[in-house]
């Protein structure tokens, strides 16, 4: 998997500033897939500082999921709550498919797979091509995230 360079949302003003997924075609593309699906999208929410992501909320039934697509990058994630200081990850098939046309669809073993930092090394149980930036290493040294999903969305300041 590839962390490509920005995808926490930090960088230094002399940096290149990472790219911005267009809010419009986001929300557009959320509607599409969830309305595919006959559930109902509740709320879409824009990536506002200090969150690094957009989120949706559907109704499926009774039961309520989150979609969380990454800022910077088109990598989507689901949870069951939102809020929370630490996020759940969780798989939600019925979603996958019609979501996968406009972005990468992130597993829950991927997103909860234990992460470390070993002599300036970000390493976990999957292999990784990091691109991180020197900020955003630092970044990761002052959050000490646990797990790999909450260094692609994260609530940093």
């Amino acid at each position: 998997m590839k962390l490509p360079m920005g995808i926490t949302g930090f960088y230094n003003t002399n940096e290149t500033k990472p790219p911005s997924l267009s809010l419009k075609e986001v929300k557009k593309s959320c509607y599409l897939a969830v309305h595919a699906t006959g559930a109902t999208l509740l709320s879409f929410a824009k990536a506002s500082y200090p969150k690094n992501y957009f989120t949706a909320c559907v109704q499926m039934g009774q039961q309520q999921i989150y979609i969380l697509i990454n800022e910077h990058y088109p990598f989507v994630a689901f949870t069951s709550s939102v809020g929370d200081s630490a996020i759940s990850f969780v798989d939600c098939p019925l979603l996958t498919t019609p979501l996968s046309a406009y972005f990468t669809i992130l597993s829950q073993e991927v997103l909860m797979s234990p992460v470390q930092i070993n002599e300036g090394v970000l390493t976990t149980r999957f292999k990784l091509d990091v691109e991180l930036s020197e900020v955003e290493y630092d970044q990761l040294l002052f959050s000490c995230p646990k797990k790999l999903g909450e260094i692609i969305f994260n609530e940093w300041d």
